[in-house]
């Protein structure tokens, strides 16, 4: 039988319950992640989004160190992920915010476009990782056309003047294909003047193409003379985006031809 002082049973029962109180306190705490900012809900083909990562870490003995940031297995349509300025330590009690950015590369219209973001990190003694989804993105168009010119009435003789603008509103350069045959004469019409515009577009960036056409002779009082451009493409070979037609606004436009009537009647 032990002849041990009750004072020193004494300390090593507050040494159990001490050590105890520190082994719960270490169970208890925790660290998350979340998301405080989301991507736009729609976004250019070949944009870059940005959403802000919050690591948070409970009060307690433990900071927890930071191994690694990475886009998860659920991402989808999305590549290029970059975590900006990731901290190596988050104090115990506190919490970080990093800036994480990617590029969207699936094409217009697909679904479940999304961002999984996974934080790799040791907390004590425990490697774990954490992750957070972003919310569903809907993909647009990253290139769009506007038709322009034709009046509403025009005289054999005349001049018509077509404008095909586009622009790209994605954060990616665009390669611009609109070939002569798809940006011809009408019918009833014979070119005179071809602009040229680019046929790469910066991000941000539009062109010109413009086309001047000499109304011929042989119109009849009341012919239509409509321009709608055909085959005109835009790609993105930096996120391997293959060629595509983009919107034009207005798919067409047209104009009448009037001939006017001398004072006899004849034309």
């Amino acid at each position: 039988m032990s002849n041990r002082s009750p004072a020193f049973l004494s300390r090593i029962l507050v040494g159990m319950v001490l050590l105890l109180a520190v082994s719960c306190d270490a169970l208890a705490q925790n660290w998350r992640v979340s998301l405080t900012s989301q991507p736009p809900a729609h976004i250019a083909v070949g944009g870059v989004i940005g959403v802000t990562l919050q690591i948070s870490v409970d009060a307690g003995i433990d900071d927890l160190t930071i191994n690694a940031i990475s886009s998860g297995a659920t991402t989808a349509g999305i590549i290029g992920f970059d975590a900006l300025s990731r901290p190596e330590v988050v104090p115990a009690g506190t919490s970080a915010n990093v800036m994480c950015t990617a590029v969207v590369v699936a094409p217009p219209g697909t679904p479940g476009v999304l961002l999984e973001i996974d934080v790799d990190a040791t907390y004590g003694s425990l490697q774990g990782i954490r992750s957070v989804t972003t919310n569903s993105i809907v993909v647009l168009e990253g290139v769009a056309a506007s038709l322009s010119g034709g009046a509403p009435q025009v005289r054999r003789g005349g001049t018509i003047a077509y404008g095909l603008n586009l622009v790209n509103s994605s954060d990616t350069e665009a390669e611009i294909a609109v070939p002569i045959a798809g940006f011809a004469a009408p019918a009833g019409t014979t070119p005179i003047v071809r602009i040229p515009g680019s046929t790469t577009l910066a991000a941000g960036d539009a062109t010109h193409y413009g086309l001047v056409v000499f109304v011929s002779d042989s119109n009849d009082d009341g012919d239509v003379i409509t321009m709608q451009p055909t085959d005109v493409t835009y790609a993105m070979s930096q996120i391997g985006l293959l060629k595509r037609a983009p919107p034009i606004t207005p798919a067409s436009v047209s104009s009448i031809v009037v001939v006017p009537l001398f004072a006899d009647g004849f034309e």
